[in-house]
């Protein structure tokens, strides 16, 4: 069955209800007061714990997930708890994220350590990582053989240590004024594309228990991880007005994105001193970050990396055509790729 716009929209919005409810089945199990933080970064709840309307970003993986079950002739209600497991883990990402840059805000309310403090954040991060290894385990209620479950948790926790792997790479590059193509590159497939490659490929395991396609999944996720890590530094160089984003705080934080490493290859002469005196400085001013992206502009540099994403995005699709899927779930798989990476 090919996809259309509407039958995807749909298909999706059926996913959001399944993935909100094994989540709040996982986290509900918490006694503990530290489930009220939990639930808050989940986006349930307020400040002061009482119940709100759900604020929180696209579930992308889990939602990936789930496409990756769906289209690879599985069944999607065995993949639920990974597609669960895969946000958990995701968010423990972000509320480590947000205390290494900084970040006081993400989706217009203040970040779990703004307002708990450091200490209290990274117990919570911790604590939806646990969380996050502890869903993977209710696939025994699917009927799920105990050899693949214990599969599937050894392959998040593996994208689990490639995803630190990257961070660590993103913070040393932040502090070196010279970062290779191919080292960001490196960086990004560990940061974004280990997460990626383990949505497409749990998808796949938890739901059918077809390694071999898993397996091939899991590399075009890897390509596309990287991509959609390129349109995010895109997107934070150049924001649109709908965007929930800090556009200059990559930049204040000197982190080197493919835009930027281009842009500073690519520059000569006054431009080549302009940029190397701005990144020379301890602390970059909102200023700096506004000339930087005008002068990365001039350089070529938006374009660059638009052509770069959007090539390792026709490649990752490309390569899903040896994993034996269907024209048309292939089609399928397009349509929920390029509905997920560009709906804002």
């Amino acid at each position: 069955m090919v996809v259309d716009n509407m039958q995807l929209r749909a298909l999706l919005e059926n996913f959001d209800p399944q993935i909100e409810h094994e989540l709040r089945q996982v986290l509900e199990q918490c006694e503990s007061p530290l489930y009220s933080l939990m639930a808050y970064q989940m986006g349930w709840v307020d400040e002061l714990g009482a119940p709100k309307e759900a604020v929180f970003g696209d579930r992308l993986y889990a939602q990936l997930c789930l496409s990756s079950a769906k289209f690879s002739g599985g069944t999607i209600e065995q993949a639920v708890p990974v597609a669960a497991a895969l946000e958990l883990v995701h968010n423990f990402s972000l509320v480590h994220d947000d205390i290494r840059n900084g970040r006081t805000e993400r989706y217009h309310r203040p970040t779990v350590w703004w307002v708990w403090g450091p200490a209290q954040a990274i117990n919570v991060g911790d604590g939806l990582h646990a969380m996050g290894r502890l869903a993977v385990f209710r696939l025994a209620h699917s009927g799920v053989a105990q050899e693949q479950i214990f599969e599937c948790l050894q392959k998040l926790d593996r994208s689990c240590l490639e995803l630190c792997e990257g961070q660590y790479l993103d913070l040393t590059y932040q502090e070196r004024l010279i970062v290779s193509e191919e080292e960001y590159l490196g960086m990004a497939r560990a940061k974004t594309g280990a997460l990626f490659a383990c949505s497409l490929e749990l998808g796949a395991l938890a739901s059918s228990g077809d390694s071999k396609m898993a397996n091939t999944l899991a590399h075009s996720g890897t390509d596309l991880g990287i991509a959609f890590q390129i349109y995010e530094d895109i997107r934070n160089l150049w924001p649109g007005q709908e965007i929930d984003r800090n556009s200059s705080g990559d930049l204040l934080n000197k982190r080197k994105s493919l835009p930027v490493i281009y842009g500073l290859s690519q520059a000569e002469g006054s431009v080549k001193r302009e940029l190397g005196n701005m990144y020379f400085k301890r602390v970059l001013e909102p200023q700096d970050a506004a000339k930087i992206s005008q002068l990365l502009e001039e350089l070529g540099a938006r374009e660059y990396a638009l052509s770069t994403a959007n090539g390792l995005r026709n490649q990752a699709l490309e390569n899903l055509k040896n994993s034996g899927l269907s024209e048309d779930n292939l089609k399928g798989f397009e349509a929920v790729v390029d509905s997920l990476f560009f709906r804002q």
